[in-house]
């Protein structure tokens, strides 16, 4: 076959994932009320990676932001270790597991965790002097 369904082949052309970026919140309530309710509750486990330099974003101070975001979910947060000899582009895999929706909880705070501490980041650079050349 051509591989792929009509949902696939419907859903997937920009001007249809740009539509839905900008649904939010609402499209994605709309996609986990299709689903089977039993299947919310059955264990998942998603893992994605960012730059080890970051990563103190979603750990936090003393392990306090991975904590919360566990305590709030119920999902259950593990991020590989730091290499001591790593490059300095080296990135580190971040595992969510739990039920369905706690998943994509705990993603979604660990993410607002990061994207909040580069737009401090970015912030702080614009607002800092240029470098001294001398």
């Amino acid at each position: 076959g051509g591989g792929g369904s009509a949902w696939s082949a419907a859903n997937s052309s920009p001007s249809n994932r740009s539509r839905r970026a900008h649904e939010g919140i609402p499209w994605l309530c709309g996609m986990a009320e299709q689903l089977k309710p039993e299947y919310l509750e059955l264990p998942y486990c998603i893992s994605f990676s960012l730059p080890s330099a970051k990563c103190g974003a979603v750990i936090g101070r003393g392990g306090e932001t991975k904590n919360e975001v566990q305590r709030v979910t119920g999902a259950e947060v593990a991020i590989t270790k730091k290499d001591p000899h790593e490059a300095p582009d080296a990135h580190r895999t971040i595992t969510i597991m739990g039920p369905l929706l706690a998943v994509y909880a705990a993603h979604m705070l660990l993410m607002r965790h990061y994207n909040d501490e580069e737009a401090q980041f970015e912030a702080a650079m614009h607002r800092a002097p240029p470098p001294d050349d001398r």
